[in-house]
């Protein structure tokens, strides 16, 4: 896992914030980001204090809808998680990225575009 670019002498790379993205069918995902954004899994710069450690954070909840023909209740979980987030960390910085990883139907509209 590469946490940045960031060596004890370089202050070039301080990043502006920091996205945290976890899946919405992760069994918790709401621990798993947490233990994402703990301090330990900083750099060693923001570990030690050198880098101020209060910077933007982002969260981000991934729902592919290919696992709501599986499990349709899967998505509702997912907006239950993000408006749990939201209530905690503000509207601002929780993200719900919905994406769709069933290929098209062969001869669809959709697929003709694909190969494009």
């Amino acid at each position: 896992l590469e946490t940045g670019r960031f060596t004890d002498t370089e202050f070039l790379h301080h990043p502006v914030a920091i996205m945290t993205a976890v899946s919405s069918i992760d069994t918790s995902p709401l621990s798993l980001l947490d233990q994402l954004k703990s301090m330990k899994q900083l750099p060693r710069l923001f570990q030690k204090g050198i880098f101020d450690s209060a910077i933007l954070r982002i969260s981000i909840i991934v729902h592919d809808h290919h696992h709501d023909k599986i499990d349709p209740q899967a998505f509702a979980r997912a907006e239950t998680t993000v408006a749990v987030l939201r209530k905690q960390y503000g509207d601002h910085l929780v993200k719900l990225i919905e994406i769709n990883s069933i290929a098209p139907p062969p001869g669809s509209l959709d697929a003709a575009n694909a190969s494009i």
